[in-house]
């Protein structure tokens, strides 16, 4: 079994209990931040002699969840794998710098909040990698609309797990085949400037539509300016120029930077 997989299910009962313990919502324990929550399974996890033990308190938690749902016999005593997940905990709490939970954080946050009022009907992601000569890769992941079933079943928790294996398809993809190879697998050249070229024949033509249509049209072109020409707004430019200063050419430090809708 992972790392991942052994710990995550342990730290969501422990932080089902820190935010009903606190009092605090999922939201609120995200501006909070991990270190409260750290600081509370550190007690938890290492109690006065007058505490309860943590593993009676996780027995606890998962008898309260057989009975909600009805779907696990009653058991004793603790497995194997509960056993060496409390160990591993134990010896992470004890490490003073929390950044041991920021893999898990995202998930926990996100799997304690309400289902969201506004449906996902799809979901796509390109990752686009422009060569020096002009060559161009486009590598698209998509969950369409058809695959999204029951309807509205995407939420918070399940749309950072698909944006995660998106990553990992890349990831993926790179290491089957590579830069070279992918390169060598493109039919042509697509400079901006023939990006350019057709957003502006497009605007050209947008202009010539009734002006009460024009609107969701200019918003059509914003989005596919934003998505083939991304361009990074001048104060995260700034801002990143700081950050980054002057370093070796053989230490690059790399940024990602959210990408803006540029204005017509």
């Amino acid at each position: 079994m992972m790392y991942e997989d052994l710990l995550l299910p342990r730290l969501m009962h422990f932080f089902a209990h820190y935010l009903k313990a606190s009092n605090v919502s999922s939201s609120e324990a995200h501006e909070l931040g991990p270190d409260a929550f750290v600081t509370w399974l550190r007690k938890s996890l290492l109690p006065p002699d007058s505490s309860p033990d943590p593993e009676v308190v996780l027995e606890e938690w998962e008898e309260e969840e057989e009975e909600e749902e009805e779907e696990y016999e009653e058991r004793e005593d603790l497995d194997a794998e509960d056993e060496e997940a409390l160990h591993i905990l134990r010896h992470l709490v004890h490490e003073s710098n929390p950044e041991w939970l920021a893999p898990y954080w995202g998930r926990l946050i996100t799997s304690f909040r309400k289902a969201p009022k506004h449906l996902i009907a799809e979901l796509y992601a390109a990752f686009v990698v422009r060569w020096e000569d002009g060559h161009l890769l486009p590598f698209v992941c998509s969950v369409p609309e058809m695959l999204i079933q029951p309807k509205g079943s995407i939420n918070d928790q399940l749309l950072m797990h698909i944006s995660e294996i998106f990553s990992s398809q890349f990831v993926e993809l790179l290491t089957n085949r590579s830069v070279d190879e992918l390169h060598e697998l493109q039919s042509g050249l697509l400079s901006k400037d023939t990006i350019r070229k057709v957003l502006r024949l497009a605007r050209d033509a947008v202009e010539d539509v009734p002006k009460e249509e024009r609107v969701p049209l200019q918003r059509a072109l914003r989005f596919l300016r934003a998505v083939s020409l991304p361009l990074l707004p001048p104060e995260a430019l700034h801002r990143a120029s700081q950050s980054l200063g002057p370093k070796p050419v053989s230490k690059p430090d790399w940024r990602v930077f959210p990408i803006e809708e540029e204005e017509e």
